[in-house]
C-alpha cells in the first residue's frame, strides 16, 4: 500500500514539473514571437522610408529634367497658370514616358494609408514648398538656381493627406500640414535632389514642433 502511495506521489511530481517546463517554453515562445514580430514590424517600416525616399528622389531627378527643359524655371506649386505647368502633372513626363501619371508609384508616400470608409485611394501626400514662389516678393515661376542654399531649401516633403474628416487636397503647402509617415519623423526632398529624414520635434503649441519664425533645420522662404 505504502509504495502504491509513493508511485502515486512520484507520478504527480513528474506531471508537475512537466507542466512547469510546458509553461517555461510558452513563456519563451512567447518572447521569441514578440522580439520577432517587432523586427518585422520595424523591416517592414524602414522598407516603406526606402521606398519614400527612393520615390521623392525620382521626383527629384524629374525637377531638375524639367527645369533642363524649360531654361532652368521649375514647374508651377498649383493649377493658378493651367493645370499642365503644375508640378504634380508637369513631372509626369519624366518619369517613365508611358503616359501614366504614377500617381501610386511614384507622386504618393508608400507609407500612408486612407481610412477604410473612403473609396479613392487617391490623395495628394507629397506637397509643394508654397513659400518657393509668389511669397513675399517671390516670383511666381522660381528658377532652380535663384535659390539659395539649395541643399537646405525644402522642395518637396510628406504632407498631411486626410485630417479632420476631409481629404487635404493640397499638392503645396508648409510645415504646418507636415505629417510624420516614418516612425516619427518624414522625408524632405531639398532643391539640390537629396532626399533627408527628419524626426518630429515635439513642442507643445507648434506645429511639428517649429514655431513659425524657424521652422526646423530646413530652409522654406528663401
Amino acid at each position: 500500500m505504502r509504495g502504491d502511495v509513493d508511485d502515486v506521489f512520484a507520478k504527480r511530481q513528474q506531471r508537475a514539473f512537466t507542466l512547469i517546463e510546458l509553461l517555461v517554453t510558452i513563456a519563451i515562445m512567447s518572447v521569441l514571437a514578440a522580439i520577432l514580430l517587432a523586427g518585422v514590424t520595424q523591416a517592414r517600416a524602414f522598407g516603406l522610408r526606402t521606398a519614400c525616399t527612393s520615390n521623392l528622389r525620382q521626383l527629384g531627378f524629374a525637377f531638375q529634367m524639367y527645369a533642363q527643359d524649360f531654361e532652368g524655371f521649375l514647374p508651377h506649386e498649383d493649377d493658378s497658370y493651367g493645370v499642365d505647368s503644375r508640378w504634380f502633372e508637369a513631372l509626369t513626363p519624366y518619369l517613365g514616358g508611358d503616359g501614366t501619371d504614377h500617381r501610386l508609384e511614384i507622386k504618393q508616400c508608400p507609407a500612408y494609408k486612407p481610412p477604410p470608409d473612403k473609396a479613392s485611394k487617391k490623395y495628394y501626400t507629397y506637397k509643394f514648398n508654397s513659400r518657393l514662389e509668389g511669397y513675399q516678393g517671390s516670383p511666381d515661376f522660381r528658377k532652380s538656381d535663384s535659390i539659395p542654399n539649395p541643399s537646405e531649401t525644402v522642395l518637396l516633403y510628406d504632407g498631411v493627406a486626410f485630417a479632420g474628416g476631409a481629404i487635404a487636397s493640397t499638392i503645396n503647402g508648409k510645415w504646418g500640414s507636415i505629417d510624420d509617415y516614418h516612425s516619427g519623423g518624414t522625408n524632405f526632398l531639398l532643391v539640390d535632389g537629396h532626399v533627408q529624414w527628419h524626426k518630429e520635434e515635439l513642442k507643445d503649441g507648434y506645429d511639428y514642433g517649429w514655431p513659425d519664425d524657424s521652422p526646423g533645420p530646413f530652409i522654406w522662404d528663401p
